[in-house]
């Protein structure tokens, strides 16, 4: 498992600063603007975009154009916005001219600001793209850093630019007019319920931000953009939390187009830790996919799920993209004590020490992390409840050391049923003899039975100080079960937790993402439905009954790798960066967490991404593979074919249309050809199979 947590909170305010400092060429001042609500600027409600009026502020700034502006040209007056911030934590601008601007050459174009003020172009020479971070200084002259697309920073290649090594692109100082209607602006969601809003506002003289920020309205002062990074909390989800937010993430299982997943393990089992294991395989060999589901088992029952990230995607047909909202659990392994069922806590020393490396919070884990209930465990509690209740009608062994306490209780209900007999309300609380003391269970226990036996007329009831003694009355103790029938469902309900949403999940058949996912799998059984099943293909016919289509991304990067780009990588961080520069489809992005790359957030991205190339490099109608010596012969085959037989208007073409009708940007229908090929099937690297087909 790949592990980065960096979350960052304030990072958009200073990018966004960092863009106009670099616009005016001026040092910026930031001055607090004053949240105060009037018809014309309303106070900001929790969940919803609000509209503000325009900034009249102009910025200036070096701008490049795609026609060369001559000398009586007037110069277009141009609206920016931030319309998306990348996985390496870039914001882009894009910058729209007035519609009377239009001839001028300047349609859109976009714009990307590092969080040092850098600006950064994109252009292509030749049909080879290039990426251009440059520090511009005039319309003729800019300091420049150039790499390929994708290529790591460390390979970039500084030198001083002019405008001839621009071709196709004119520099001028232009004039931009920034604005905050909301048809100028794209959403930022910082977590499920509100909307991140940049707001550019006059204020003191200087240029002022506004962020609505988790329902509260923060002034940003020059402190707070110079400061370190904020790490951001926003999508974690916490105990206190699940119940009010519960229903919501429900609605999104139910609207969203499918749902990725991640997880945190406390440790996995491997030739260190296992010892003399009967199905230990040999070093000398791969393990073929039974044994390494027997690995994964192990693992699965052993340990347990630290950290559960659930990525929730929808298409939105207003605005043409996908809209994909990230919530992350802590998974809390305590259980109510009222439960009476201990679970088993296990880890090891190198995954504490890997978790803690990278900033995992185990504070959280106890304090803040949610409850989960497997439908076994829930069964088992249920079982242990009856069997405690039918075991109080058993008499159990009186310890002779016990007797002088139960004689005390004898003669001290006697003495008070002689006064009390003809009073139902009537009540005796018993306590042992020293008021510092309380009586343990055992001793509860007891008097329990000696009610039972020696006084059927009374009924007694535990309290944490003492022991309560009354006349029964039945009609009062058919309340008090049905009152303690009903502590016990609440109580149950608060444990099942998480299990819900799974629970969902399972009902619609909604289809779900990993990346690289064989063992969450495994883990996400075990903690959610039950004890895995012995075998193999016991568990994946187990999942195919509980579950919709699984997809997983390490197995389509392998093959758009292998079959249409032999540079892609599967690993998810390389496919973060590659696909920072594949524009459709478009993807919202939920907060800054979205940027780390083993997130659930990240996974659903990449399939996306995926799907998409490769769903229009291929063909929607796949043949049927030939007979072959081999299963995994058969669906290489069939890969092949679906990927070779590419539709009349595959390829750039297709492309060229996607880009002038975003709408139709979308990955293939779930009850597409494709998705027989390339669904249910996951990559099980270092297996003698290599594959496992659900």
């Amino acid at each position: 498992m790949c592990y980065n947590r960096m979350r960052f909170n304030s990072i958009f305010a200073l990018l966004v600063v960092g863009f106009f400092t670099f616009s005016t060429g001026q040092p910026t001042t930031i001055a607090a603007a004053a949240a105060t609500a009037s018809p014309d600027n309303p106070t900001p409600q929790a969940g919803a975009f609000q509209p503000l009026p325009p900034a009249t502020v102009l910025q200036t700034f070096y701008w490049f154009h795609t026609n060369s502006l001559g000398p009586n040209t007037p110069v277009p007056t141009l609206r920016g916005r931030i319309f998306t911030v990348d996985h390496l934590g870039f914001t882009k601008y894009r910058v729209t001219c007035l519609p009377q601007d239009a001839p001028a050459g300047c349609t859109y174009k976009d714009f990307t600001v590092t969080a040092s003020g850098t600006s950064q172009m994109y252009y292509e020479t030749r049909g080879a793209k290039k990426s251009v971070g440059c520090s511009l200084h005039s319309t003729s002259l800019a300091v420049c850093s150039s790499r390929n697309h994708g290529e790591d920073v460390s390979n970039a290649i500084t030198k001083t630019w002019h405008a001839e090594d621009f071709p196709g692109y004119y520099p001028v100082l232009i004039t931009a007019e920034p604005t905050a209607t909301p048809w100028d602006w794209d959403y930022f969601y910082s977590h499920a319920t509100a909307d991140t809003v940049f707001t550019p506002a006059i204020a003191g003289g200087g240029l002022g931000l506004m962020q609505t920020l988790s329902r509260e309205m923060l002034a940003l002062t020059q402190t707070t953009i110079n400061g370190p990074p904020k790490m951001s909390s926003e999508v974690d989800v916490q105990r206190k939390h699940l119940k009010e937010r519960l229903p919501h993430i429900l609605k999104l299982i139910q609207d969203a187009e499918f749902i990725s997943f991640d997880f945190e393990y406390s440790g996995i089992v491997n030739d260190s830790n296992r010892g003399a294991f009967p199905g230990k395989v040999e070093r000398s060999r791969k393990p073929t996919l039974e044994e390494r589901y027997q690995i994964s088992k192990e693992s699965a029952q052993k340990y347990c799920v630290l950290q559960m990230g659930l990525c929730f995607v929808a298409w939105d047909h207003t605005m043409h993209k996908y809209i994909a909202k990230t919530f992350n659990f802590y998974m809390s392994p305590i259980v109510h004590p009222h439960l009476h069922y201990d679970r088993i806590f296990c880890c090891t020393a190198d995954a504490m020490h890997f978790h803690q490396k990278h900033g995992f919070d185990f504070n959280k884990l106890y304090s803040q992390g949610v409850p989960y209930l497997s439908h076994s465990e829930e069964a088992y509690i249920r079982e242990l409840k009856r069997m405690n209740e039918a075991d109080l009608e058993n008499d159990i062994f009186v310890d002779p050391c016990e007797q002088p306490i139960l004689q005390v209780a004898r003669d001290t209900i006697d003495s008070w049923w002689k006064e009390n007999s003809r009073d139902p309300g009537a009540f005796l609380n018993l306590t042992p003899s020293h008021q510092d003391e309380v009586f343990n269970g055992y001793q509860r226990r007891l008097i329990h039975q000696m009610l039972r036996k020696e006084y059927p007329h009374l009924v007694g009831q535990s309290y944490d100080r003492h022991f309560q003694v009354q006349p029964r009355v039945e009609a009062r103790e058919m309340d008090r079960a049905k009152a303690r029938e009903q502590h016990f469902e609440t109580i149950l309900d608060e444990q099942r937790g998480v299990r819900l949403l799974i629970d969902e999940i399972m009902r619609l058949k909604k289809p779900i993402v990993g990346h690289n996912c064989f063992g969450d799998l495994c883990y996400l059984y075990r903690m959610f439905i039950g004890e895995l099943p012995d075998t193999l293909d016991d568990f994946r016919r187990l999942l195919r009954k509980e579950f919709g289509l699984i997809v997983d991304t390490k197995f389509l990067a392998l093959n758009v790798d292998h079959y249409l780009y032999s540079e892609m990588s599967s690993c998810l961080q390389e496919l973060s960066v590659k696909f920072g520069y594949q524009e459709l489809p478009k993807i919202g992005k939920l907060s800054p967490i979205q940027t780390q790359e083993h997130e659930a957030g990240s996974t659903a991205r990449a399939l996306v991404k995926l799907a998409f190339r490769m769903y229009n490099a291929g063909s929607d109608t796949p043949l049927m593979p030939s007979e072959s010596t081999s299963e995994l012969d058969k669906r290489k085959q069939e890969i092949e074919e679906a990927l070779a037989a590419r539709p009349p208007r595959a390829g750039l073409a297709k492309m060229v249309e996607f880009e002038k009708t975003p709408a139709l940007a979308r990955i293939p229908s779930w009850s597409s050809k494709f998705w027989t090929v390339f669904g249910g099937r996951l990559r099980v690297n270092g297996t003698i199979e290599g594959e496992f087909t659900i």
